[in-house]
């Protein structure tokens, strides 16, 4: 049996913010930007990871490079961690 998606239109009944709806004073994936999209209407698409317990965390990037310029990855990381 094929697998396929029948209706999306729903898809497009508003913009999506990846990461939530990231403007100054916003960092991606945090409650805030979420809330953000919810206020302005926007849909939200995220990432979500393991941390180092098992522990799901919304975060776009595998390691801290790119937002801490940390060489540690989500997944060696507990949540007091990160």
């Amino acid at each position: 049996m094929k697998n396929e998606i029948k209706n999306i239109e729903w898809l497009f009944d508003k913009p999506i913010a990846h990461r939530g709806l990231i403007e100054k004073g916003y960092v991606e994936n945090t409650e805030k930007a979420f809330l953000n999209c919810v206020k302005k209407g926007y849909a939200i698409e995220t990432d979500v990871r393991y941390d180092k317990d098992k522990n799901l965390v919304c975060f776009h990037d595998k390691d801290l490079k790119r937002l801490a310029n940390l060489d540690l990855e989500i997944k060696d990381l507990s949540k007091n961690e990160l």
